[in-house]
Order: C-alpha cells, then sequence, then structure tokens
C-alpha cells in the first residue's frame, strides 16, 4: 500500500507535516487490521501533481497486478451506494 502527501511547492520536499504523516499512517494501520496484517504500507511524499506517476512506478517495481485507488467524497465519476452494492463485471461496469 503506498499513501502519498502532497508537499507544498513552498516547502522542502522532506518538510514535516504532522498532521498529514499522522493521518496516512492511520490509513495505512486501517488497512492491515482489515487484511489482517498482511498489508504492507509506507508514504511518499510528492509535489502536486506528481502523485499518479508516483503510483505507477511503484506498482511497476512490485509488478502488482492491480492497483486500487479510491476516490474522494463528491468525486464527479465516484460511484453512488447503489452503483457500489451492484455486482460489477471484472471490467467495473455494472452488468
Amino acid at each position: 500500500m503506498l499513501v502519498t502527501i502532497t508537499v507544498p511547492a513552498s516547502a522542502p520536499i522532506d518538510a514535516a507535516m504532522p498532521e498529514a504523516e499522522a493521518k496516512t499512517q492511520a490509513a495505512i494501520d486501517s488497512a492491515r487490521l482489515s487484511g489482517k496484517r498482511r498489508v504492507s504500507g509506507h508514504v511518499e511524499k510528492v509535489r502536486a501533481g506528481e502523485a499518479g506517476r508516483r503510483i505507477v512506478l511503484e506498482a511497476r517495481e512490485i509488478k502488482a497486478a492491480a492497483v486500487v485507488m479510491a476516490l474522494p467524497r463528491g468525486a464527479p465519476g465516484r460511484p453512488s451506494l447503489a452503483e457500489r452494492s451492484r455486482p460489477c463485471s471484472s471490467s467495473g461496469r455494472a452488468e
């Protein structure tokens, strides 16, 4: 599991960001609990617009079979509860 923190351009890339770091660590810990500790994870600090590229590079490095990303609540294209509850084909489209 890779969780990214976007660091503002006005700050050094290794700047301390305690709130964001605590939030990302909580997400990793939650995934570990849900996955019965079979989940490994780490945090990467990136600049605005670099998160997607970093995620793809990481997936290639570990030869990931899939990349799963959560969309923020209310994001355009985020499925509604009704859509998430429907059976889906492997393409992700509801049947």
